[in-house]
């Protein structure tokens, strides 16, 4: 799914808001294909992309309660911190664009949500990620007078 947002300023903070209105439930497969295990450390992961760079993940078991909110990178600052999810800048390029590719990065947020499965590691945990569910890909559109006007065009 795709959709236009309004941007934010270059660097603003941001929250990634996981949504599900009803009991999430796994595939057949993936019992089928990864065995009884992975049906035991199944879980759901998401992804925070942005301009093709995933800034953020997570994961969260069956049990889980919505929404489940996604507002730190996984990228830590200088004290050890998550850095928070910060606003990309606005590619210009892309409003000139004449082609249109769903799989573009570049000027797009996207948050994918895959299931899978855990497995211990020495250092925790790790998420194998067996089928994607969902990709929903935001497309970042300026909210200044001048640029909503050379947006509107390109749309139409």
């Amino acid at each position: 799914m795709i959709t236009y947002i309004p941007t934010l300023d270059r660097g603003n903070p941001f929250t990634v808001s996981v949504h599900c209105w009803e009991t999430p439930r796994f595939s057949p497969a993936l019992g089928v294909f990864y065995g009884q295990k992975a049906v035991d450390n199944a879980a759901w992961g998401v992804r925070v992309i942005i301009d093709g760079i995933c800034v953020a993940s997570d994961t969260f078991s069956t049990s889980v309660t919505f929404p489940q909110l996604i507002t730190a990178s996984d990228f830590s600052d200088a004290h050890g911190k998550n850095r928070p999810l910060l606003f990309p800048p606005f590619h210009r390029t892309v409003l000139s664009r004449r082609d249109w590719d769903i799989s573009d990065d570049l000027g797009r947020i996207k948050v994918c949500i895959s299931e899978g499965y855990r497995i211990k590691e020495t250092y925790g945990q790790s998420f194998v990620p067996v089928k994607e569910v969902v990709c929903f890909t935001f497309h970042p559109a300026p909210l200044g007078k001048r640029d909503r006007h050379v947006v509107n065009q390109q749309l139409t």
